[in-house]
């Protein structure tokens, strides 16, 4: 037996997602690619330091990394609901 209020039938936006996800995984890679390069660069006494930069560029690729495992699971979950004859999307 079903509880709650949700529809039954209840499709999540997947294409809105897809879109943010690529958008997300771009800037953040390239986010990434230069507070390295920066951190790379950076001399002793430079503010921000060399150390902030670096952390930075660790946080931009974790986010980076999130969204191309988001990409993965939105490819699995379209492919498995054309597989069964639904629509999502």
């Amino acid at each position: 037996m079903r509880r709650g209020t949700e529809p039954a039938n209840a499709l999540s936006a997947l294409q809105l997602r897809r879109i943010l996800a690529w958008v997300a995984l771009g800037v953040f890679v390239v986010a990434a690619v230069l507070f390295a390069v920066s951190a790379a660069a950076a001399e002793p006494g430079d503010s921000p330091s060399a150390t902030l930069r670096a952390v930075l560029a660790g946080v931009c690729a974790l986010v980076a990394v999130t969204a191309g495992v988001d990409l993965v699971v939105l490819r699995r979950r379209v492919r498995d609901s054309a597989g069964r004859g639904g629509r999502r999307g």
